[in-house]
This record gives structure tokens, sequence and C-alpha cells, in this order.
């Protein structure tokens, strides 16, 4: 392969087979599910399958992410490209298509480049794992078969199946698996990898997968096999049809006794043989996205066709994504095979499922009862949908349990009469039950109405057969006042699921909304009950407790169709998932969709902790896991990347603790509901953190300390290349006056509450630009320090750079400091004036666009915000929660009350306060008296003498104060804004 060594290598690359919904980094490791004669590599939607059109591309490429300036909302990220398609192959109504009929709407786009440009196609950490038993070559969700691999190995950059390969091993066993390389149709490649331990006459070979576009195998090719300490290769051709491909290392032969294997030196080239290991040079994602749409162009007769995609990152798919209330969104996450919500209006005969699975709901007539015994569209007032103190049913599917009302379904069966009027959802489905073929598990949201403990049980759910009176499985409200399920195949049993006396606060019936999930075991023999937040039940049986039912059974809602059990109250969810969702679920799973950042995802219920959080919030809430709900409750099945708790230690980031309930989301039934994007920017204008879409494709959230503790610049442009900083071919710079935020409102989402704080002296120079935001902290002391940082840091004019372009292509030597670039980079330009002192700005890239041809042309072009924390005087900044610290500067000598002057000094290791004269005034507190700060002091260094005072500021008392006391702003922040 010759390179030119001034240029990376170019990639673009569509994954016909993923969309929204699938992982597209390109450092993914496919495994087979295990050993127990499973040999089948995971599907094709978890590969990370690559089809190579970078030989179509022509004409210019370009890419932009990001936003204007630090306090705007990150927009769409958007690219565009130019293919030849003079085949038809890239038109999505073309069936004669190698590629049809995956070329659709939202299919996976990538554009990436490997600088230095090597012959190995793989990730470094692909070819060389590392040593640490995991490495980034297979991470915590993607390791090799685990059967077989063996952790912490003491082979360095080796995979090692020390563990010990058995002799039962099944011939055709995956052992290790790769993906996310691209492949061009119709190009020969070769993979290979280096054997440096095999025992006891174990055979392994390499293999490629190719697949089409129908996202199954088309062929494979399998190379020698081998028994000894070597190098094993494959090669062959891609079909013309390919859309990706995997490499694997298969066992071909068992081995006659316990064997060792292990691997080292992973290749892939473009080749039609394999040549020597070539360390791999760096793959930098440039732009990952979706292909939006596919517009076609035809010209010369219809001989000359291209197709200019429309590209866009996750923020253009979330932002079409409309959250109604999470409880929907919850039980849809969770995979609902039928979902009732029961919010129908008033006077409605029937009653959707939301999936569409199922038939409407009917009323099923039992021995007369009036119609009227069930009634659609009862709004409830807010004193009967408090719920109880400790698990108020906040959110709904229905809209309406907690503070916010709406639609749910009524009836009034009375507890004794044999006159019943019932919901038919066994006619509904067309058999009755749930399945015994899997495990299951049921939603209710369920609020029965107060009534005497001397009533007989009444029956919310009911299975009844009239063939087999010993079969049946219900949900009760007992008389002695608590939920219980009761189910018989013969031997009766039931679970109690919580009871007053256990649960403080709980009661069946007392007229309160209560969230209920009901899980049964696949094998049939554990049966859980849970009852809002509180700890769930466990009917356990050596046998399969399950009922079978006859086609005869009935399956309904509000009694039992045999005309017992008559229900009271009121219904706003009925959900049923065929499989068991443990009680305690750890969100994400390994191998799901995250991107670890040295922490630890806590375990929680994420559906029963959407159905229950109450009116104050929850403990276990931060604007970090607020953050990951909503990703969750958009169906959003990527990457996602959230800062970890910087004090915790774990969990999800943030430090906005005190997150307040979604009521953002609820609203009348009818609501379309609130896009993704927006939703996710009122978590991070509460946390006043970043989120953004990475170039990998990974929707990010970084907590509020992340800038401020990043004052070292990542990349620093400028015309001292000799000291390495990047040559610029132009800057513009310029104050903003409509981006000054002198009058700052931030309202609080709960309560209501206005908070607002103006900047007097800024108004009546610039005039009145307020920013408003709505918050959901629960902490009023946290919206205060709030709006106190935002003015403090936005109140005055801010120099910002509105553009600094890059000639990436005439200055090969910052390829990889551009490529590596990210939103949020701390960066530092450096002007140096004719016969003037140097001038230098610091701050962090908010916007990022490439622009690129195939005429060897190359440029990026940056806008920047100002660092503040440098700007405003960084001795005064605890980075770890980003705290104003009085610690760190003191006075150094007493001062009278009559004094004006004093001297500030700084403790060892911090900066000190600026003397940069724009950033003055300013104003400090030693004690209890305010100071203002007229003018920069003399000196940059500590300590600094400060002689343009104004004692006793906003009302406070001049006093004397001793050496020694603290010094803080004013405006002390407590939390990181």
């Amino acid at each position: 392969m010759s390179t030119n060594a001034g240029w990376p290598l170019i990639e673009e690359s569509v994954s016909f087979l993923q969309g929204p919904g699938s992982q597209l980094l390109a450092n993914y490791v496919l495994t087979s599910a295990g050993y127990a004669g499973n040999s089948v590599e995971h599907a094709p939607a978890e590969a990370a399958l690559w089809c190579n059109l970078t030989a179509r591309t022509e004409g210019s490429w370009s890419a932009q992410r990001g936003r204007q300036y630090e306090l705007d909302q990150v927009q769409t990220g958007t690219a565009g490209t130019t293919w030849r398609n003079d085949d038809g192959a890239l038109a999505p109504n073309n069936p004669s298509s190698p590629f049809y009929p995956a070329v659709t709407l939202l299919r996976g786009y990538r554009r990436r480049a490997m600088y230095p440009v090597t012959k190995n196609l793989l990730t470094a950490s692909q070819a060389q794992p590392s040593s640490d038993g995991w490495g980034f070559a297979w991470p915590k969700w993607a390791t090799p078969n685990p059967a077989y691999y063996l952790q912490g190995a003491a082979y360095a950059i080796q995979s090692s199946f020390g563990n010990g390969l058995p002799t039962s091993i099944p011939a055709g066993t995956t052992l290790v698996a790769y993906g996310g390389f691209a492949i061009t149709p119709g190009l020969a490649y070769s993979a290979s990898v280096a054997v440096v331990g095999i025992t006891n006459g174990l055979g392994v070979a390499v293999r490629l997968n190719w697949y089409g576009p129908g996202g199954t195998i088309l062929s494979s090719v399998t190379g020698s096999t081998v028994t000894t300490v070597t190098r094993a290769t494959v090669s062959g051709t891609a079909p013309s049809n390919c859309v990706g491909a995997t490499m694997s290392v298969v066992v071909v032969t068992p081995p006659t006794a316990t064997a060792d294997l292990q691997l080292q030196q992973y290749q892939l080239e473009q080749a039609a043989v394999p040549t020597t290991f070539d360390y791999p040079g760096t793959w930098y994602d440039m732009f990952t996205g979706y292909v939006e749409r596919w517009p076609q162009a035809w010209e010369d007769g219809g001989l000359y066709g291209t197709t200019t995609p429309q590209l866009i990152d996750a923020f253009g798919y979330l932002s079409q994504r409309a959250i109604r209330s999470p409880g929907y969104q919850e039980i849809l996450y969770h995979g609902a095979a039928w979902f009732y919500p029961l919010d129908e209006p008033t006077g409605a005969t029937q009653w959707n499922d939301l999936t569409g699975n199922e038939s409407a709901l009917q009323r099923r007539i039992v021995n007369g009862a009036p119609a009227s015994q069930i009634v659609p569209g009862v709004t409830l007032p807010a004193s009967s949908t408090s719920g109880v103190s400790s698990a108020v049913i906040y959110k709904a599917s229905g809209f309406n349990p907690g503070a916010v009302s709406g639609p749910c379904t009524q009836f009034s069966n009375s507890p004794g009469s044999s006159a019943l009027a019932l919901l038919d959802l066994g006619a509904a489905k067309g058999s009755a039950g749930p399945s015994n073929a899997t495990g299951w598990t049921m939603v209710f949201l369920v609020n029965t109405a107060a009534s005497s403990a001397s009533n007989p049980d009444q029956y919310v759910w009911a299975v009844y057969d009239p063939n087999n009176t010993s079969s049946y499985i219900r949900l009760a409200a007992t008389g002695a006042n608590f939920y219980q399920v009761q189910i018989d195949n013969g031997t009766a049993r039931t679970l109690n699921i919580g009871s007053p006396t256990a649960f403080a606060g709980y009661a069946a019936t007392d007229g309160c909304w209560h969230a209920i999930v009901l899980t049964m075991s696949a094998d049939g023999k554990t049966l859980t009950g849970q009852v809002d937040n509180y700890p769930a039940q466990t009917l356990v049986t050596g046998s399969d407790m399950r009922p079978s039912f006859s086609a005869a059974a009935v399956e309904t809602l509000g009694g039992s169709g045999n005309g017992s059990g008559g229900w009271s109250g009121y219904l706003s969810c009925v959900a049923y998932i065929a499989t068991a969702i443990p009680t305690t679920t750890l969100f994400p799973t390994p191998g799901e969709n995250e991107v670890y950042d040295g922490f630890e995802v806590p375990a929680i219920n994420t559906l029963m902790a959407t159905l229950t959080i109450d009116s104050s919030g929850s403990s276990e809430a931060t604007s970090g896991t607020r953050f990951a709900d909503i990703l969750r409750w958009a169906g959003w099945g990527g990457y996602r990347s959230i800062d970890s708790l910087p004090t915790l230690g774990q969990g999800y980031g943030g430090q906005t603790w005190d997150y307040g309930p979604p009521i953002e989301f609820l609203a009348a039934a009818a609501d379309t509901g609130h896009d993704a994007v927006s939703s996710l920017q009122t978590v991070t204008d509460t946390e006043n953190g970043q989120q953004y879409v990475d170039r990998s494709g990974v929707v990010t959230f970084k907590n509020r300390s992340r800038r401020y503790g990043q004052t070292t610049p990542v990349a620093t442009f400028g015309e001292n290349t000799a000291a390495g900083e990047i040559p610029y071919e132009g800057a513009a710079f310029d104050f903003d006056p409509t981006l000054v935020a002198d009058d700052v409102l931030l309202t609080q989402l709960t309560s209501g509450l206005a908070f607002r704080q103006v900047n007097p002296t800024s108004i009546a120079s610039f005039g009145d630009v307020q920013l408003q935001r709505q918050v959901n902290t629960l902490d009023q002391n946290e919206i205060l320090a709030a709006v106190s940082y935002l003015l403090q840091h936005e109140g005055t004019p801010q120099l910002r750079c509105e553009a600094i372009t890059i000639n990436v292509a005439a200055y090969p030597s910052c390829w990889q400091t551009m490529l590596g670039l990210e939103l949020g980079s701390p960066v530092r330009i450096n002007r140096r004036p004719s016969n003037a002192p140097q001038i230098t700005f610091d701050g962090f890239v908010e916007n990022i666009a490439w622009s690129m041809d195939d005429q060897g042309n190359a440029s990026v072009t940056l806008q920047c915000s100002p660092n503040l924390a440098l700007d405003k005087g960084a001795g005064f900044f605890d980075t770890a929660r980003f705290q104003i610290n009085p610690g760190d500067s003191t006075l150094q000598s007493a001062v009278t009350a009559a004094a004006t002057s004093l001297v500030i000094a700084t403790a060892a290791g911090a900066p000190p306060l600026t003397n940069d004269g724009t950033q003055y005034p300013f104003t400090i507190v030693i004690d209890s008296e305010q100071i203002t700060l007229g003018a920069a002091p003399g000196s940059a260094t500590s300590p600094q003498t400060f002689s343009t005072i104004t004692r006793g500021a906003n009302g406070t008392t001049a006093s004397a104060h001793s050496a020694g006391a603290q010094v803080a702003l004013a405006t002390t922040a407590l939390f990181a804004y």
C-alpha cells in the first residue's frame, strides 16, 4: 500500500444493517454466546458491520458539530458528501442494487481517518490486546468467549485462553471475533493472527465471514488449521453485495487434552495474500451518525449518477423522538408485548393497546350488570391522587397519578355482588392468561377505592377457567388491606405483596395510587410481587406453579369472569412483558451501550423507579441519572457517555444531586410529548454542564466542573511552530453584546418560583439582556448559586473567537491534534501584533467544522468561548465541586475599618487573583463585610495589593479584619455554576 505521509487514510462507510438502535463504534469485539454448544457469533445488529464507500466519494466533504457560544443549545451535527452512483447501487428503489433493500433511511454513517497510515485496518487495541486481562480490545461489555478466556493472564499484549480449552469443545466454536472495520465489495482481504502458544493437538483457524444486505452470512472463508506456534492466516474476496465482515478465530480440531491457547498481533489488510504484521495507526472518527435521506441526481442522459446523502448525528434522530409520560416510555423500553394505558376519553367504548399488537378491550357484562359500572375518561381530584407518603406514583402511563390529573378508567363493581362489568383481556388477546412458554412481567397502576376491611377480596385482574376451577391466577385487593397474588395449578398458593404492618403507610384500599409489578420466572418456580418502592416479596416453589388454561378460560380486569371478586377503583395501566424483569436491574447492562468512565453503574429497578418517583424527587436522582433516563425513554440504543460523580466516585454523574421529578413530561393524554433533545437540554441547563454527540457518535454529558478543571490547553495555535504552536490561516475575535446575561432569571420547574438577579451597571451600558432558564433542581440554594454564578460570569461582554481556521493539509504535523480535537476541548490562541506584546486567548471549543475535497485540500474551523475560570481568577475555585474556595485566599495583614487598601495572599500552588484589569470590578467578602475591588492589583503574584477598593459594599458595614481572615467572592456559588 503506497501512502502519502502527509495525508491520512480516509474512510467513508455506511452501516447498511444498523440504525439508531445499534452501536456504531469502530472498536467493537464480537463474541460467541459462550460454551454449552453455542458456536454462533452475535447477530449483525451487534456486529458494527461497515461497507466502505470511499471509492465512490468525489468532490468535497464537510461536517459541522457544536454550538455558537457557551450558553447556546448544541445543534444537530450535520455532514455533506457526494457519492458516485452510476450503477444505481445507492438508489433505494433499485431492486437490482447489490445492497437492496438495505438502502433506506437512518442507516449508520461514519467518516474516519487513520494517521499515521499503515496497512493494518484494525484499531490499535484490536491488533494488540492490552495486558490487563480486559484491555480496550475486549471491553467489559464484549469479552472473548467467557467459557475459556483467562482474565489477568501473565502474557503481555496477548489474548490468553489459559483457563484450558476442554476436549469437549465443539469444532466450529468461535473463540473471539472482531467487527468494526469497513469492507469494500469486490476487493481482496487477508486476516492473520500470531499463535504464540498452543498445546495438546488443538487446531484453530482464522475465518472471515461476509455479510449480505439481508443481515445473514453470504459466505465464509476459513484459513489453514494451525496446531503449532506460527501465524494463522486467511485470504478472500468480499462478494459484490457484501455490506460488512467479521474476523474470528475458531476451533477446527478439539484438543486431545485440556489445552492452552495464546494469541497476539491481529491484522486485517486489503491484500490478496497476508504480509508481515504492522502495528496500526490511530483511527480518528471525524463524524459518526446516520444517513437521513438519499437524494438522487442523474445527468448526461442518465449515465452520470450521484447521491448527496443528508447526514445527521444522533441529536438529529433524538430531536424527532417525542417523550410523553415516562411511565409510557419505561414500559415500552422493557419490550411490552401489550400495553393498555386505559386513558381513553369519556364516552369511549373500547380501550386500545398502545403497542398495536393486540385488539382493543371491550366490556364483558356478567349477570346483567349495567355497562356504566365501567367509566373511561375519569379525572381524579388531587386529594385522591396523592398516594402514600413513601411512594407517590408521580409519573404514570396514563399521565394522571400524581400532581397532574388526567383520564383513567373507573370500575364501580360492588364487592360481594355477582353483577359485574369487566374489561375482557382474553378476548382482546385471543387467549387467556400469561404464556407458560417464557417468564413474564405484568405492570398495574391501580387505585382501589377505600373500603371496609370486612369486604371480600376484590380482583383487579383475574384468569378463570370454567373447565377447571383449580386453574386460576389473580391479583386481589384483600379484606386484610393488602394486595395479594392468588395462583392455583392444582395446588393453591398465595403471595402477599406487603402489608400495612410490614410497610408503614401502605394499604391496598386507601384510595391512593399504587404501582404493582409482578414477575414469573421462566421455569415457573419463582413468583415476585412488588408494590411501589417497597421491598419485593417472593414465592419460591420446587415445581412449576403456573396454571394451564383451556380455550374456554376468561381473563378480565375488574373482577372474575365467574361473577366473583368484583373490584371498585381506578386503573391507569395494565401491561405485559414477555420476560421476567429482575426486581434489581443493572442499567445499562454491561454489553449494552455504555461507555464507561471509570465507574460502575449502580443496580436499580428502572421500571419501578420510574413509576414511583415521588413529588419530592428521588434520593437516587442526579442530573446524570435523569440524562440517562431520558435517553432510555427516548429509545436510544446507541452509546452514551455520562460523567461519573466526582465526589461519590460511582454512578451516573452530574453535580445536581437533588434532581426533581420529571414533571415536564406530564401533560394531557393528547399531548404529543417533548422531543428528547430539548428534554436533555433541560437537564444540561440545570447542571450547567455540556451535552453533545462526539465524533464517534456517542451521546455525551459532562458535569459542570469539567471545564473548570481544564486549565491546560490541548492545542495551542500561533506562529511559533518551534514551540509546538499550530499555525492558523485566520482568526476573528469580537465582543457580542447580545450574548451578555446581565439579567438572569431561573425558574424552578417543581414550584414555578422565579429566582432573579441583575447587574445594574451592565444594564446601563449594554441594555437589559435577559437569560431565562427552567431548572429542575429541588435545592433552591443551588438555584440562587446558579443565578449568582451566571450573572458573575456572563454579566459583561466577553471576547470570543468567532472563527479560527487551520489549513491541515498545509501543516501535516497537526493532523493528529486536529483529528483528536473534541467539543469542549481547552485551547489557546496566541497573537503577536507587530511591535506589541503577545496577546493570549484561552477558550473552549464550541464548534468544529471540517472541510475536505478530493484535490488534497483540508481545513478545520473552530469557534471558541472564553475560559472564564481563568479569566476570573482561578485561585478562587475548588474544581472538585467548583465551589468558590475561601481557603485559597486570605488577608496578608490586618486592616482597620477605615483602611483604603488591602493585601491578599494566595495559598501555595493555587493561582493568584487575576491582574487583568478588564475583569474588574468584582466584590469579595471578608467575614461579613463585602468589599469591591475596583482595579487590578499591582502584581501578578502573591501577595497582591489592592489600592482601589470600596468598603462596606452592598449595604454591609466596614469593619476591622485580622491577618489570615479568609477571602471569598461575595457571589459565593455553593455549586458549580
